[in-house]
C-alpha cells in the first residue's frame, strides 16, 4: 500500500503532505483545496473518500484534469476522512483530519479615552467697551458638554440673560456695569452638574 501525496492549499498558503494521519487546522466557511499527486496510474487518476467522523460539509468533486478537490465546513467540529486511489491491485491511501474552528469576531478598536469630568473655566470680569479685548462674557471648557444652559441674574434676582448654546457670548446688552450672578447647568459625561458664581461688568461703553 502506498500513501498518496497531498498538497494542501489554505487561502493563499500551501504545504506538501506525504504521510498518513494529516491534521489540517481551518476556519469555518473557509475553502480548503486538496491537490493530490503520486498516483499509480497518472493517465487515469480517480480519488474516492469516506468520511469517518464529523458533521456535514460541502465539497467539489475530484477534478481529474487538475488533481484537485475543495472542501468547506460551515461549523466548528473535527472531520475525519480516508482518501483512496486504486490502480489494479494497489490501493494508495491518505487519512486526513480537519480541525475546524469558528470564526472569531473582530476586536473593536478602543474608543478614544474621554475625560472623567468636564471642567468649566468661567471669568469673573468682562469689559464690554468695544476695544476688542474681553468684550464678552463666555465660558470655556476642557471638553464641550452635550447639554448646557446658563442663566444670568442681577443683584435683585431678575434674569437678564439665558442661553442653551455652549458657545454663547453675552455683551451685557440693556444692563448697567455692576455685579451679576450666573448659574450653569451642564451634563458631564453621564452626570448632570451645576456651577454658579458671580461676575462683574466693568467699563461698559455708553
Amino acid at each position: 500500500m502506498k500513501h498518496l501525496a497531498l498538497t494542501i492549499f489554505l487561502l493563499t498558503s500551501f504545504y506538501p503532505v506525504y504521510a498518513q494521519d494529516v491534521v489540517i487546522e481551518a476556519t469555518e466557511n473557509e475553502d480548503i483545496i486538496l491537490d493530490f499527486s503520486g498516483f499509480e496510474d497518472e493517465t487515469a487518476p480517480e480519488i474516492t473518500f469516506t468520511q469517518t467522523s464529523g458533521g456535514t460539509y460541502n465539497h467539489t468533486d475530484f477534478d481529474a484534469s487538475t488533481g484537485k478537490m475543495t472542501f468547506n465546513f460551515s461549523a466548528d467540529d473535527i472531520y475525519d476522512f480516508d482518501f483512496f486511489q486504486e490502480s489494479g491491485d494497489c490501493k494508495s491511501t491518505t487519512s486526513v483530519r480537519f480541525v475546524v474552528k469558528a470564526k472569531s469576531e473582530p476586536i473593536p478598536e478602543n474608543p478614544a479615552p474621554q475625560n472623567s469630568e468636564i471642567s468649566l473655566i468661567v471669568p469673573n470680569i468682562f469689559t464690554p467697551d468695544n476695544n476688542g479685548v474681553n468684550d464678552y462674557f463666555h465660558v470655556k471648557y476642557s471638553e464641550k458638554p452635550q447639554q448646557f444652559a446658563i442663566r444670568i441674574y442681577d443683584r435683585n434676582g431678575k434674569e437678564v440673560f439665558s442661553s442653551t448654546d455652549p458657545d454663547f457670548k453675552w455683551d451685557g446688552s440693556n444692563c448697567n456695569p455692576g455685579t451679576y450672578f450666573y448659574i450653569v447647568n451642564y451634563r458631564d459625561i453621564k452626570t448632570d452638574k451645576t456651577q454658579s458664581g458671580s461676575l462683574s461688568m466693568l467699563n461698559k461703553k455708553r
